[in-house]
């Protein structure tokens, strides 16, 4: 096929980057920008500029002064569509470099389509669906499947870094040029704030209109404990046998979070993997009738005899899981997250005397943990 194709068919004009640079001139029809972070998320804009405009800013702003940010832009004076070049035909050397040295790729586009709709794919499903809740939580009409954008290709830049599996957002001109657009970008860097462990605000770096200071704070910023530490003033239990700490916890009782929000039965079970354990949570949705299971893993994040890991379920992202308390048995564990908002209380069966609870919830109290909120987890018959 000759690498200059017909726009009217909507196929690019260029087949890969190198075909693009014998024509077009760096500096005059396409620049590159970025800036490098200590991040494992790197936020890409491959069709910026005016080529699918608004991209660039939005993956900019979506980056702020945490995650590493780079874009492809289109600056010729005339139509900059020619300039496009599939994503998963994309191979500029210099975003590939980029894109392998960070663990995670999200990348911004711009597409077709009436009205203000964002469309998700790549191939986290896990990291997708929780910025597809965020946005819905936030009122944007939001699908992840059954739209012309998938982004599952292996060659897809969203799937070039270093995890092979990333997150591609698609989002129509009426959402880029609306005036809730300062919202969306709050919504998705709320969701990769926290879980990067990260508590700054969560619109640092976004050039345009700013919701008020007080909207802000009415938000909150709930997080997962991404900070891989212990709670003031709290020690894990030593000496631990994580071989004996495997196999399947009932949960208890939890402090209320998103990921858990309206779940009962809910159970975990850890899984020998060698160098480390495989995480199977699952629990019962009543509102929509189905199960909803995460898989993560967890690796050893203190001393071999200390009961301290981290846990992901979203690609790069570790958050603290510290046993601050567990009977001889093995048979109740008292569970934090990096502070005093994550709190669980796991056992091996599901129901427990509340007696054998005391100890433990003495011990949650005496390190300030808001027991007057935990959630009692109904662990009935099966549906």
């Amino acid at each position: 096929m000759s690498p200059r194709r017909d726009l009217e068919d909507g196929l690019d004009r260029y087949n890969n980057f190198a075909e693009l640079a014998r024509t077009e001139r760096s500096g005059v029809d396409y620049h590159l920008e970025g800036r490098r972070r200590a991040s494992p998320l790197l936020v890409l804009a491959p069709h910026g500029g005016r080529i699918e405009p608004g991209t660039a800013e939005i993956a900019r702003a979506i980056a702020g002064r945490e995650f590493s940010y780079a874009a492809f832009l289109g600056i010729a004076p005339g139509n900059n569509r020619h300039l496009h070049i599939t994503s998963h035909r994309f191979d500029e050397p210099r975003i590939l470099r980029l894109c392998l040295a960070h663990d995670v790729v999200v990348c911004v586009h711009g597409c077709r389509g009436a009205g203000e709709r964002a469309h998700l794919g790549g191939r986290d499903h896990h990291l997708r669906d929780r910025l597809a809740e965020a946005l819905r939580a936030e009122g944007f009409t939001v699908s992840t499947q059954g739209h012309p954008w998938p982004g599952e290709e292996e060659d897809n830049l969203c799937n070039r870094g270093r995890l092979r599996a990333g997150v591609q957002l698609e989002l129509t001109r009426g959402l880029r040029e609306s005036a809730r657009l300062p919202e969306l970008v709050l919504a998705l860097r709320r969701v990769l704030l926290e879980l990067a462990g990260h508590k700054e605000d969560p619109m640092a770096g976004w050039t345009g209109p700013r919701r008020p200071l007080h909207w802000l704070a009415l938000l909150g910023l709930l997080g997962v404990p991404g900070c891989q530490g212990l709670p003031e003033g709290a020690a894990a239990v030593r000496p631990f046998d994580a071989a004996r700490y495997l196999g399947t916890w009932h949960e208890i009782a939890r402090l209320d979070h998103r990921f858990e929000r309206g779940l009962s039965q809910v159970t975990a079970e850890y899984i020998d993997e060698g160098r480390r354990i495989r995480v199977v949570n699952r629990g019962w949705d009543a509102a929509s009738g189905h199960w909803k299971q995460a898989v993560g893993r967890a690796l050893p994040a203190g001393d071999p005899d200390e009961g301290r890991f981290k846990v992901s379920f979203f690609g790069p992202f570790f958050g603290a899981y510290n046993i601050l308390a567990l009977d001889p048995d093995y048979s109740l564990a008292l569970v934090s997250g990096s502070d005093t908002r994550w709190l669980w209380i796991l056992a091996r069966e599901p129901q427990v005397a509340r007696d054998r609870l005391e100890p433990l919830l003495e011990k949650a109290r005496a390190l300030g943990f808001p027991l007057d909120e935990l959630i009692w987890v109904e662990q009935g018959p099966l549906p």
